[in-house]
């Protein structure tokens, strides 16, 4: 024992012991850090992969709708101008004016367009007998069948 004590009470064996204790330390807090890194990039990559399951999810839901023949059919219509046999259709514009007879109700001046389609919600509610007025006047007023769509079935 007493051989013991003495190297432990010299300063070279306590100097090695704390160097010792030193490089220990610092491994420590190396794979510490480390750990907490590839934590945060794991938990980034969760985040990454969520994302890119909402967007997969988002591109299949497009891909089946593009594939259907609902859009295609769709997109005939609205395109193409294109119907089905017997299938009556009536167009609305989507302009900022609607198309009415003019003030002198003569049919060479079909193509005047005089009351403009309101803009806000606002105006709408405020005058309803005025909307009703004008589609009264495109479906019966002005002849709508003057650009008729063809058919989608030859």
């Amino acid at each position: 024992m007493p051989i013991l004590k003495k190297i432990f009470s010299s300063w070279i064996a306590a100097s090695v012991l704390a160097l010792i204790f030193l490089i220990f330390t610092y491994r420590a807090v190396l794979l510490a850090q480390k750990s907490y890194q590839t934590d945060s990039d794991i938990s980034e990559l969760h985040a990454d992969l969520e994302e890119t399951t909402k967007k997969r999810q988002q591109l299949e839901s497009m891909r089946d709708l593009l594939a259907s023949d609902f859009f295609a059919e769709n997109e005939a219509r609205t395109k193409f101008g294109l119907r089905k046999a017997g299938e009556i259709v009536a167009v609305v514009p989507n302009a900022e004016v609607v198309p009415t007879l003019a003030d002198n109700g003569s049919s060479e001046s079909h193509a005047n367009f005089s009351i403009p389609y309101p803009q806000s919600e606002d105006t709408r509610e405020d005058q309803p007998a005025m909307i009703h007025a004008r589609w009264w006047d495109y479906f019966f007023g002005v002849s709508s069948r003057q650009s008729r769509p063809r058919d989608l079935n030859p």
